[in-house]
């Protein structure tokens, strides 16, 4: 095989592996598990979710995983049986030891381009695994880095690989194909074995160190060992019992026959030749210089004017062959005869016939001609008036005369207010040329143009009035003859009366509802909290609403701070209280004779229990007159209390009332 079909071979691989390898799309899952993989810790981390992926995300190496008691140190051993995908995040440069060996439902992952070590066993054990791709970072695949991955099928090496260690695809059954770099310097023992799947494996270059058993119960249908190989050292095909076809070079072949399967027979061994080419003087033909049988060659073929190909004639020794291209243009090269160091291919030519197309007229114009439709031959380039070309024209005969120009004039336009004016002017019915003379000499893009009058507007009259908030409008009419435009400006609006009318506050009742002190505009009617009219309030806002009657055990509070809770709720002066407490502490206190609640007037005629309790604040007290009772503890601990005046009421006093 060429050097070129090989790297497109190579191509076609890496662009199916990637395909196969990435996935369309991720979809969101939960971490189930996570921790450190890194050589250096934290380095690298890892995660692990309930789709079966794992994500190793960081930078540098990973941890070298070892084997105790027969127990890998995988940070992920407990799921590796549930792993399907491996997806890496960041700048990752080593894949560890063991790191995913026995992961037996691994069918996804993609080594980044970065890593440069693949370690030992790395992969070993991944039976779902179908491709992979060793990135070109990578010099040497460490001891059985994939054996035992019993469905992988694609396997693509990259140039720089240096070193495939043993047992790197032991017992990898279903392998297809197998490139071996150029690069590749040294493949040690067991590096294949068992690799019985193969349907072809191509050696790219010289190996200085092949271990014998590198290739044992090795099982290629197909050898390609490249021209330039010339020694195949230790390596022995002779009990490879699948080979059906070798392609090789004779001089290595010759020196290494009895390492092939003797029931190999001449038309399943194909040796590189030299090709040259040769013609018959009425074309070219050219390709590549050096192929071997069953190679596809694309040859470059070249007829002269008025020729076509006849026939590509090979020729090695006695032996001719007519080559046919197959559907891509190939041709597929033959055996050399047996001591024919090269071949030759000729190419012959033959004489065509006219190869008519058709010219396709286009119609006369008035000041450009027009062709007629006829035909010409491309292989000749003759011109004919007829398909068959049976008879011939010259250039002349295939012109139609321009038609001149059809004017017809146009009046002139007198301008209004929106539109100019123009002159007169003439235009050709056929292409609408425009021009300012009869005879159609002076061509002109538009007539001259006559400026448009603009609207004489009148005063204008008010339709719409302005109101206190909302702009009026003036509407203008234009005094021209014919034009009936108008247009409008707006009347700034009036703002409110800078006299509104002033509402006194009317106070509630027990039953009935008072409103609050508000200013009404005369013209809007609108109301508003202030004489200027700039806070608008609603009529809910100016309601006061019914006060109501105390009930009893409300609690209420006068203006000074006393709390009071009702014992008797009866209005008409003849309810009743009791004094509670104050608000705040004060030195000086007036119990009061009576206070007013809710509209109505109450006696003040109890101080109730703790009322003043341990109050150090109080001095003096003054108990209204109508008190008739000081509940127990009222005035317990006031250790400051100097002085009380008492009213003439008081019939009962409780327990330590006064006490400390």
């Amino acid at each position: 095989m060429s050097n070129s079909k090989l790297k497109i071979l190579v191509s076609f691989l890496l662009l199916a592996f990637v395909f196969v390898v990435f996935p369309a799309k991720m979809t969101s899952a939960d971490v189930v598990a996570s921790g450190e993989c890194g050589a250096q810790g934290n380095n690298l981390t890892w995660t692990f979710d309930n789709n079966g992926t794992l994500t190793i995300s960081g930078s540098g190496k990973m941890i070298n995983c070892t084997v105790t008691d027969g127990v890998i140190s995988q940070p992920w051993l407990d799921y590796r049986k549930s792993i399907k995908t491996v997806v890496f995040e960041g700048e990752i440069t080593s894949i560890g030891d063991y790191a995913f060996n026995g992961c037996e439902n691994l069918t996804q992952i993609t080594i980044p381009n970065g890593v440069d070590y693949l370690g030992e066993y790395s992969f070993a054990g991944c039976s779902s695994l179908e491709s992979i791709e060793v990135p070109d970072g990578v010099k040497k695949i460490q001891t059985h880095a994939f054996a035992l991955c019993h469905n992988l099928v694609s396997v693509t090496l990259h140039e720089n690989l240096e070193e495939i260690g043993v047992s790197a695809f032991d017992d990898d059954q279903h392998i297809k194909e197998l490139v071996i770099p150029s690069t590749v310097k040294k493949i040690y023992a067991n590096t294949f074995h068992n690799t019985i799947g193969l349907e072809c494996f191509t050696v790219c270059g010289p190996i200085e160190y092949k271990h014998a058993y590198s290739l044992k119960n090795f099982g290629a249908v197909k050898i390609v060992v490249l021209d330039s190989v010339t020694d195949l050292g230790v390596w022995n095909f002779s009990k490879d019992y699948n080979l059906r076809s070798l392609v090789i070079n004779k001089e290595t072949y010759d020196s290494a026959s009895s390492k092939f399967p003797t029931k190999l027979t001449e038309d399943q061994i194909h040796f590189y030749y030299d090709v040259s080419y040769s013609n018959d003087g009425h074309g070219t033909v050219s390709g590549t210089t050096r192929t071997f049988g069953t190679d596809e060659v694309k040859l470059d073929i070249t007829p002269e004017r008025y020729y076509k190909l006849d026939q590509v004639i090979w020729t090695s020794g006695e032996t001719t062959k007519t080559l046919t291209a197959d559907e891509n243009g190939n041709y597929i090269m033959p055996n050399v005869d047996a001591g024919t160091p090269g071949a030759t291919i000729k190419a012959t030519f033959k004489v065509k016939s006219h190869h008519i197309t058709t010219i396709t007229g286009t119609p006369a114009t008035c000041e450009e001609a027009g062709v007629e439709t006829h035909y010409k031959c491309t292989a000749c380039n003759k011109l004919f008036s007829d398909p068959d070309g049976q008879h011939e024209i010259s250039i002349a005969d295939t012109v139609i005369p321009a038609l001149g120009h059809d004017l017809e004039e146009k009046a002139a336009k007198d301008p209004t207010c929106t539109e100019d004016g123009h002159e007169k002017y003439y235009e050709c019915k056929r292409c609408h040329k425009k021009f300012s003379d009869a005879e159609g000499t002076n061509e002109i893009s538009a007539p001259e143009k006559t400026d448009k009058l603009g609207h004489d507007w009148d005063e204008g009259e008010v339709t719409t009035k302005p109101e206190c908030e909302a702009e009026g409008t003036r509407t203008f009419h234009c005094k021209r003859d014919g034009c009936t435009h108008t247009k409008t400006e707006p009347i700034p609006a009036k703002g409110h009366s800078k006299e509104p009318e002033h509402h006194e506050a009317v106070p509630p009742t027990h039953e009935n509802e008072g409103s609050h002190e508000y200013y009404e505009c005369p013209d809007c009617h609108k109301k508003f909290s202030d004489p200027g009219c700039e806070h608008e309030m609603t009529d809910a806002q100016i309601v006061d609403p019914p006060i109501g009657a105390a009930e009893l055990g409300e609690a209420a509070e006068d203006k000074d701070g006393r709390k009071y809770v009702v014992t008797d709720p009866h209005i008409g002066g003849a309810g009743t209280v009791t004094f509670t407490g104050v608000e705040t502490p004060v030195e000086n206190l007036i119990i009061p004779d009576t206070v007013v609640i809710k509209l109505e007037t109450y006696k003040v005629t109890k101080i109730a229990s703790k009322a003043f309790y341990n109050d150090k604040t109080l001095k003096t007290v003054v108990i209204g007159s109508n008190i008739v009772s000081i509940d127990s503890d009222a005035v317990y601990g006031c250790s400051n209390l100097s002085k009380i005046a008492c009213g003439a009421m008081v019939i009962t006093m409780g327990s330590m009332s006064f006490a400390r």
